[in-house]
């Protein structure tokens, strides 16, 4: 997480989204995570774990440090788009986005969770 903050919060979406994917693209290195997200489908276990992962580990520090505003949301609206990318690319294998090159999905997935993690919330 600090490697991912050394360059400021400008660009941290597309930095998170790449080293993600880097590390998704290493079966040996992403078996564990992949199997989390398989079991949380169907294992509440599994399911609270994938949850304390990405809201704490990963995406709670990086949005604590991006935003102090509402910090919680942030992490949970950036997990579900990286959960559902995890999900869509490397579970089920959705086309085209299983193929598609590793720079286009980040600057196309990028800026969405860069706005997740400093953009404007709605308040209310």
């Amino acid at each position: 997480m600090p490697a991912l903050l050394a360059e400021g919060v400008d660009g941290l979406g597309e930095r998170l989204v790449r080293t993600l994917l880097e590390l998704f693209d290493r079966p040996a290195a992403f078996a564990p995570f992949l199997a989390l997200i398989r079991g949380a489908a169907s294992n509440d276990h599994a399911a609270a774990m994938l949850r304390a992962f990405v809201a704490r580990e990963v995406l709670g520090r990086l949005a604590a440090a991006a935003s102090p505003d509402r910090p919680e949301l942030r992490a949970s609206l950036a997990g579900a788009q990286v959960v559902g990318l995890a999900m869509a690319r490397y579970v089920v294998g959705v086309p085209p986005l299983a193929t598609t090159d590793r720079e286009t999905v980040v600057a196309c997935v990028g800026p969405a969770i860069q706005r997740y993690l400093t953009g404007a919330l709605p308040t209310g």
